[in-house]
């Protein structure tokens, strides 16, 4: 007789297919995998947009791509609220109180009651819960009703609210954290010292590519020569457009005949700039094929727990270029060997012109996925948790 598989449930901001932000894409990934050895079911809210948090999709169950997706209504973002209860935190002359970070969270969304009194009524019907993204309400409110039997997969990075002393009650709440890279692991350990950070090592798995050719997404977009490629939301908040400054500078002084292609959802102006590409949201196919033909991957975020954009390049031994401001990107390029990183417009277009110099600097990109980030690795790493802590 088969043994039961144990109910899980994955708690997250959105999930769809349309979304590409990197925590939900693992979230989705990981689901699809995790499927056939556990009963996964997604609990998430309706929005679609992170910055509103609209009510895009439609309240209650759905089937995506075999996994059981269940959706509550949540409230829109109050904009001028949200940036009060920021600035409140930012400025605060004073520890900041459990009580006065959850106003935050409730302020930055997505604030579902209808989700948290889901949880808190059907604990019961699952064996245990992972919580995707700390600084989100899903998390920071849904966690604390099911903390005895709970994961968390934080996503942190080293900016300002990861620095607040209030937050060591929070990661003291469940049973164990899956990191997402070696550098996340370090922050919080240094951040808070006083905690027994008990957990594994996760992140995502990555499939290797097979015969997969750039041509038609090169007609597609009239790319008929060389491209730097960016991969995920296209926002200020990213430094993307730090990006085409940087870029389109670089092309003033050089008058090299080079594209620089940003796929993802775009939260920001459009460039009419002939040498600039901006073509949305695209299918997975046609983002493996724009991978397939690049000169090089750049990742400007300098708010990273792990980057998926870097972790795709290596797998089509493609270089990379990086923010020197985000520790986590450095560690991944200076851990794969496979990319260069930048402080400042100068050192951003020495790494361009050695990767032009140099195009074979990530060879070894191929075998550094296979041996950090196979899914059978991943796997791994999430059944360990649930038996082991």
């Amino acid at each position: 007789m088969a043994a039961t598989k144990p109910k899980i449930a994955f708690v997250i901001q959105r999930y769809g297919l349309e979304i590409n932000g990197g925590a939900e894409f693992l979230c989705q990934k990981l689901a699809e995998r995790m499927a056939k050895i556990w009963e996964i079911e997604i609990i998430t809210t309706c929005a679609n947009n992170y910055q509103t948090w609209e009510n895009y999709y439609q309240p209650g169950a759905e089937n995506i791509n075999g996994i059981k997706v269940k959706r509550f209504s949540n409230d829109l973002r109050d904009l001028k609220k949200y940036e009060e209860a920021s600035k409140a935190l930012y400025q605060s002359n004073h520890p900041v109180s459990w009580a006065e970070f959850r106003q935050w969270g409730r302020e930055a969304g997505p604030f579902s009651q209808e989700l948290f009194d889901y949880i808190k009524t059907n604990a019961q019907n699952y064996d245990f819960f992972f919580f995707f993204t700390y600084a989100y309400a899903t998390t920071l409110f849904g966690l604390e009703l099911v903390a005895e039997k709970s994961f968390l997969v934080p996503f942190a990075h080293d900016d300002f609210l990861i620095n607040l002393s209030v937050l060591e009650n929070f990661f003291a709440l469940p049973r164990a954290i899956i990191f997402s890279s070696p550098s996340e692991k370090r922050l919080l350990g240094q951040k808070f010292p006083n905690l027994n950070l008990k957990g594994e090592l996760g992140g995502i798995g990555i499939d290797l590519p097979k015969n997969i050719s750039p041509i038609n997404f090169q007609k597609k977009y009239g790319l008929d020569g060389n491209y730097l490629l960016y991969l995920g939301r296209v926002d200020v908040g990213k430094n993307c457009q730090k990006l085409i400054d940087y870029f389109l500078q670089y092309l003033a002084e050089t008058g090299r005949d080079l594209k620089l292609v940003l796929v993802g959802q775009i939260y920001m102006p459009t460039s009419n700039h002939p040498s600039i590409l901006m073509p949305g949201f695209i299918s997975e196919a046609e983002k493996n094929e724009a991978l397939a033909g690049c000169l090089a991957v750049i990742n400007p975020s300098i708010y990273e727990s792990l980057s998926l954009i870097l972790l795709e390049a290596w797998s089509f031994n493609c270089p990379t270029l990086v923010d020197a401001k985000c520790a986590t990107t450095v560690d991944q390029s200076k851990r794969s060997q496979c990319g260069l990183w930048y402080n400042n417009y100068e050192e951003f277009k020495l790494g361009l012109e050695y990767i032009i110099n140099h195009p074979d600097l990530a060879k070894n990109g191929q075998k550094f996925i296979r041996q950090n980030y196979s899914w059978e690795k991943i796997i791994s790493a999430y059944q360990k948790v649930i038996e082991n802590y």
